[in-house]
């Protein structure tokens, strides 16, 4: 008797612990905008990108390393679909069940679990058209400054 109770238990405290662990999304990039540059005229255009990003939203385990510092208390990472390296590293959702990513660089993204919807921002390019990173220095219009939006299921 006393194991079936400590049995009964050990699988309500296991329930109450990881559902938040199982926690994640699917998200498919519907729409992409933006800025590019003409190197022929050296100026930047609206512009419509074609996308077909999709993005895996999961909660952190034991295994992720996270490999920076201000990521540390990431409680979620992103990873785009058939990749394992993390892009984006999530602190966890707010009050209105929003949740705010930051990326490398100038990158974020923004996610709602109520609406189920995501947006992407890069925001490279216009405003430092010149800059060395990862050791590689990049030139006005290697970066496009974009906003993608799209629509996510939970998985």
């Amino acid at each position: 008797m006393k194991a079936l109770a400590l049995a009964t238990l050990m699988l309500f405290l296991c329930t109450l612990s990881f559902p938040a662990l199982a926690e994640s999304y699917l998200c498919i990039a519907e729409q992409s905008t933006g800025f590019k540059y003409s190197k022929q005229s050296k100026e930047w255009s609206a512009t419509v990108f074609s996308t077909d990003n999709k993005y895996v939203i999961r909660t952190t385990t034991k295994d992720d390393v996270i490999i920076a510092d201000m990521y540390k208390g990431a409680n979620y990472i992103v990873h785009q679909l058939g990749e394992s390296f993390p892009i984006f590293f999530c602190r966890g959702f707010n009050e209105h069940k929003n949740m705010d990513c930051r990326g490398f660089g100038n990158h974020s993204l923004w996610f709602n679990s109520n609406t189920l919807r995501f947006q992407v921002v890069d925001e490279d390019g216009y405003v430092r058209p010149t800059i060395k990173a990862l050791g590689t220095e990049l030139k006005e219009g290697d970066s496009t400054p974009h906003l993608e939006i799209g629509k996510c299921s939970k998985i």
